[in-house]
């Protein structure tokens, strides 16, 4: 059996959901950006370096913004 777990969540949350059968089923996570197929990663959507210093200098000018990325997400502060 082949099940697909689309969500805007991170995949390492939605893993922690499955953790039996996460080698069985595929993931569509982080809005579609990452996807994972029986435990193997079939895509990863990336910025260029140009767009992620736009997309993170906008996120500086609040107090607070929560970055997701391959790794587990990390909080932003502005310093």
């Amino acid at each position: 059996m082949n099940s697909l777990s689309p969500a805007a969540t991170q995949y390492y949350q939605l893993i922690s959901f499955f953790p039996e059968i996460r080698e069985q089923i595929s993931f569509v996570a982080e809005n579609g950006a990452l996807v994972y197929e029986h435990g193997k990663q079939l895509f990863h959507g990336e910025l260029t370096r140009h767009e992620s210093q736009v997309v993170i200098g906008e996120l500086l000018k609040r107090s607070a913004a929560q970055l997701c990325r391959l790794r587990p997400a990390e909080r932003l502060r502005q310093r």
